[in-house]
This record gives C-alpha cells, sequence and structure tokens, in this order.
C-alpha cells in the first residue's frame, strides 16, 4: 500500500485520498496492482465502489462516465472509491511479469475485482458506514457480475448497477465459430423487463465480439489462442473452433454448468442497462459501423436471462435504453428508458434508491 496521485483529469473526483495497492493470493491470476481514490462523505449512506470499462486501467470512460456519477453520489451522501488497475485485470498472465504462468481465464482473474471489493467493504476506512455497493460499466461490470454469482460477492453487496454489462454472461456465444444465432431480448416472459423504468420491448442482438482493432482483439489477448487458427476467439478467418477451445470459454464464462451462484433470493439488488435495438435505435449518427452495434445487449440478456419471478434478486430491473450514444453509451445525451427518463438520471435513482 503506497500514497498515489490522482489527477481530476485524468478522470479522479477531486478532494479524495489515492492509494495504490496489490492485490495478491487469487490462485490462478498473478498479482496486480491497482490505484482507488476514496471520496468521503459524512455522514455516509454507504460506499459505492466504481469499476471502469475495457481493460479497467482508467478512472473514467466514455461508456461508464464514472466520474459524473461518482461526484452525483457523493454529492448524495454516498463515500465513493474509484479504481483502476496497473494493466488488463482480465488477463491472468501480467506482460513483463516474473510470476509463475498460469492459463488464461477472466474468471480466475475475477478475483481480481472480487477481492478489492471484499477489502474494500471490510475497511472502516473505506467503507465506514451504510449500504455497499457497486457500478461497473461494461466489462467493469463483467468484474462485478463474477465477483457477485463465483466469488461470493452478494453476501455483501446491497445493490449493483450494471451499465453495458456484463459482457461475459457467455464467452462461448461470443467466441464460437461458426457463429450461433442472435440473442432474445426481453422477450415474452423474460424477468424483470416491466419496470418502474418502463416496459422494455424485444429485440435481437448478435452475441458475437466484434471490431478486431478494439472489442475482438481485447477478447482474444485476455482468453487466449490468438487471432488465427481454431483456439481463437471468432476469428477473422472463420476457422471452426475446436471442441476444447469451445469448452474453454464455456467454463469461463459467468453463465456456465460447471458453477456459479444465482440464487440471488433475499441478496444484493440489481439493474442492468442495455442500448436497445438495431442502429437506427441509437443518437443518429453514432452506430451502425464497425463496432456498433457490439454484443452487449446480447451478454447482458443472456445474463439476466437466469432470474425468474421465482428466483431473482431482491430488487431486479432489466432496461432496454433508447437513443444511445454510440455502442454502450446508455448514459448518453440522448438515451432514455421505455417511459422517457434520461438514462443518466434513471440510473442515479436506481443506485439511490436501492443503496440503502
Amino acid at each position: 500500500m503506497n500514497p498515489a496521485t490522482c489527477s481530476p483529469d485524468q478522470g479522479w473526483l477531486s478532494g479524495g485520498a489515492c492509494t495504490h495497492y496489490k492485490i495478491t493470493g487469487c490462485a490462478n491470476a498473478q498479482d496486480l496492482g491497482v490505484t482507488i481514490n476514496y471520496v468521503p462523505a459524512s455522514p455516509s449512506k454507504g460506499t459505492i465502489v466504481f469499476f471502469s470499462g475495457g481493460a479497467g486501467t482508467s478512472a473514467t470512460t466514455s461508456a461508464g462516465l464514472e466520474s459524473t456519477f461518482a461526484g452525483a453520489y457523493n454529492l448524495a451522501g454516498y463515500t465513493t472509491v474509484q479504481t483502476a488497475w496497473d494493466d488488463d485485470w482480465e488477463l491472468t498472465n501480467i506482460p513483463g511479469s516474473n510470476q509463475p504462468p498460469v492459463p488464461p481465464s477472466i474468471l480466475a482473474a475475477a478475483c481480481r475485482p472480487a477481492t478489492l471489493m471484499y477489502i474494500i467493504s471490510k475497511s472502516s476506512l473505506y467503507h465506514p458506514s451504510g449500504a455497499m455497493c457497486a457500478q461497473g460499466a461494461s466489462a467493469g461490470g463483467g468484474g462485478v457480475a463474477y465477483a457477485l454469482v463465483w466469488y461470493g460477492a452478494k453476501s455483501y453487496l446491497t445493490n449493483a448497477e450494471l451499465p453495458s454489462a456484463p459482457p461475459f454472461a457467455s464467452i462461448l456465444k461470443g467466441c464460437k465459430v461458426p457463429n450461433v444465432g442472435a440473442v432474445t431480448i426481453c422477450g415474452s416472459g423474460q424477468y424483470g423487463c416491466n419496470n418502474e423504468y418502463g416496459t422494455t420491448g424485444s429485440w435481437s442482438n448478435l452475441p458475437q465480439y466484434i471490431d478486431e482493432s478494439l472489442y475482438l482483439g481485447s477478447v482474444q489477448e485476455w482468453v487466449g489462442g490468438g487471432t488465427t487458427g481454431s483456439a481463437s476467439c471468432n476469428n477473422i478467418g472463420g476457422t471452426t473452433t475446436s471442441s476444447a477451445a469451445n469448452q474453454n470459454w464455456l467454463n469461463t464464462s459467468i453463465v456456465n454448468p460447471s458453477g456459479g451462484d444465482f440464487d440471488f433470493e433475499n441478496y444484493t439488488s440489481m439493474a442492468i442497462w442495455a442500448c436497445a435495438g438495431p442502429a437506427s435505435n441509437y443518437q443518429p449518427g453514432t452506430c451502425g459501423n464497425v463496432h456498433c452495434p457490439n454484443n452487449s445487449g446480447a451478454e447482458a440478456g443472456w445474463f439476466g436471462q437466469q432470474f425468474s419471478s421465482s428466483s431473482h434478486p431482491t430488487h431486479y430491473a432489466f432496461t432496454g435504453i433508447n437513443g444511445c450514444n454510440q455502442e454502450e453509451g446508455v448514459s448518453g445525451t440522448d438515451a432514455t428508458t421505455p417511459n422517457g427518463m434520461a438514462g443518466m438520471t434513471a440510473i442515479q435513482q436506481d443506485m439511490m434508491t436501492y443503496c440503502q
């Protein structure tokens, strides 16, 4: 643990105390450093931890707008903790590390955000009173979802907001070649799609990771197997992926038959926010290109379909957002819920209502 510098021009909320930690002890993931910025509230209604999208190495991102949300929550009386990893948290093997190599696995790597959240939850400094909550956008929300399902975080997290997340519900669906078909989101009977933010209509979204220069390239690095050949995720050449690779992607997904705990009855409240519809339903001029729409709706939808009227979090809402700004901008200037509320306002309202 060492003091760190967190400049507001890098997306850190001002008025906080910055510290650098090293997360150790994850059985199948090398040690990795992380910087956290703690901004207290007094008295504190609770603590809200943020995990940004992509590699998680930035304090704030365009998809998650973490510093904007942190400022709003802090003004409302919540202690906030922003995070930024030294390298991609999804990588079990850190480039340049002299630690023993381990197999690639985002599930194993998710031990890191899970461990960090647990440490924060038990700290009288970072979590002096009130609820313990998390907000993770895109891949950051993937880390939160892994923590909830696989690492016991449901026992101490009061509420989780998952904007454009989690994108790792089925790595198999995102990687397998030949590609699997589209996922129907908020189809007939999907629990949570009719909520206080309106009724989300049904739409379909392809689950494949796309754009090798951006999303697909990152996932290929995180899961291993390179960019071509039968072990490569959604490989460019269209080579049929091997049964071994397919099984590995299934076994390291959030939703997989080898384990995980989706019994959330009387546990963590949760809200998922996904960009809805085809490119024409997005903010004009921001979608319909090589990386938009992406698979965030399909992955979030598949995760949400694990819940039902008889088995679901204490409070659960799945909301399709209209007018997204680019592929994951559920908090963009034109983004609205089905009942017309601004996406950012709805997420803030949900957090402050259920982080109690």
